[in-house]
């Protein structure tokens, strides 16, 4: 009855249909993909096919096997495309969430290259597909080096100056967290490249307080482009540069500095250049120029300097026609000259009807004159003294290395001396 039914038509279909399957799963199983194995279509396969212990296989693994006689059907595969960043970031607007995963995880890996494709999307997504952009950017962004001008960094600040909506304060957000991690290695950086960051008493106009400074001098190793980190400096608006680091491409670096700067230039030559370089800055808080010389042209450059609120000029060599020309140019800016005597006393008496003496700085004129705290001044040389501004008038009328007489009230006691003014050093 066996060898009927094995002949019957009915039997033959079966037969071939199974060997047919048969088929199929030996040569799946040759290249080491399994028919259950099914695959989100959406999302683009780049991966290497898996042999059958799992692990990757190449060309080779697929080739027919001469010695097991084993068929290759690896030809009849669709073959993997290889997707280009732009496709990679158009998959962040799939509606499914493994494609956009995979998409994400690329764009990561594309680093730099991903930021132009990144960018497309922005101006034409939806708001799920820019949070994704502004996060990948990110990422992107803690690798950028400080000197790098374009880049995900750049696109972030551009997107948080675009005005208002939703990525801008998304943007905003991004940045405020990446700047404070930024701030600590930007003080360790700039440590290391010689330029001091803190807070230190310093001297504007008549003033001396204590500001958070950063201080670029001869301990500065040279380095421009370690400077670049100063752009990322938190409440530091003071920054004070003395002798040969007053120079172009260092003034490059200090205007980048986002927030309302005062700078102090201290002994050092100031070319042309420079003054174009701080010309490029929309605003600035003040500048103080201490033993610089500046010829008429440089002085009118300052004329043409976006200062908001003051322009100290000590031992510039600043005749009086020029400073009264800038102050004309510069309505509402306190325009000082002075011409570099330095006698070493802050009093704070400001408004009182006498110049009481609330500090003296360690080794200036005074204190080798033998001023001390609370002493009052009366007069300096033939000039009666009753306010802290009669005294400023007079100084500022010397040179470093003049002499004057001063008379001061000790108690009851009336003394006088003679007082060697100094320059003002770089605090």
């Amino acid at each position: 009855m066996i060898r009927p039914l094995l002949k019957s038509p009915r039997f033959a279909s079966i037969a071939s249909s199974r060997l047919l399957w048969l088929g199929v799963f030996s040569a799946i199983s040759t290249i080491g993909v399994h028919p259950l194995d099914a695959q989100d279509k959406s999302v683009p396969q780049t991966a290497t096919p898996l042999n059958a212990s799992g692990q990757g296989s190449d060309s080779k693994a697929t080739s027919k096997d001469v010695s097991s006689g084993q068929n290759d059907y690896s030809d009849l595969l669709p073959k993997p495309r290889q997707r280009s960043l732009d496709d990679w970031a158009r998959q962040l607007n799939s509606d499914r969430f493994r494609t956009r995963q995979v998409a994400k995880e690329h764009l990561i890996q594309g680093g730099p290259e991903s930021v132009a494709a990144l960018k497309k999307v922005l101006a034409e997504g939806d708001l799920e597909s820019t949070e994704a952009v502004i996060a990948i950017l990110a990422l992107i962004a803690e690798d950028e080096p400080p000197w790098q001008n374009q880049g995900a960094i750049a696109t972030l600040e551009s997107i948080a100056d675009a005005g208002f909506g939703t990525k801008t304060t998304i943007a905003k957000s991004v940045l405020r967290s990446f700047t404070e991690s930024r701030d600590r290695q930007a003080r360790e950086a700039l440590a290391h490249a010689g330029v001091f960051v803190g807070s230190e008493t310093v001297a504007l106009g008549s003033r001396s307080r204590p500001q958070n400074v950063v201080r670029i001098d001869e301990s500065w190793n040279g380095t421009v482009q370690q400077l670049a980190w100063i752009r990322w400096l938190q409440e530091t608006p003071f920054v004070i540069i003395k002798g040969k680091a007053i120079k172009p491409e260092v003034l490059e670096e200090v205007i980048r500095i986002p927030e309302d700067i005062t700078l102090i230039l201290v002994e050092g030559t100031l070319s042309d250049e420079s003054l174009a370089v701080l010309a490029k800055r929309d605003r600035i808080e003040a500048i103080e120029v201490r033993y610089v010389r500046l010829n008429e042209t440089q002085l009118d450059q300052f004329g043409e300097l976006q200062i908001r609120q003051a322009l100290h000029l000590m031992g510039t060599g600043a005749k009086t026609a020029q400073v009264e020309k800038l102050r004309s140019e510069l309505p509402g800016v306190a325009v000082t000259a002075r011409s570099g005597g330095f006698l070493g006393v802050i009093c704070r008496s400001l408004e009182e009807d006498f110049c009481e003496v609330n500090e003296v700085i360690r080794g200036s004129g005074a204190d080798q004159a033998g001023i001390l705290a609370g002493d009052i001044v009366t007069q300096i040389d033939d000039t009666k003294i009753t306010r802290f501004d009669d005294l400023q008038r007079q100084i500022n009328t010397h040179v470093p290395g003049d002499k004057i007489k001063i008379q001061i009230r000790r108690h009851r006691e009336l003394i006088t001396t003679t007082a060697v003014l100094k320059k003002l050093e770089s605090q």
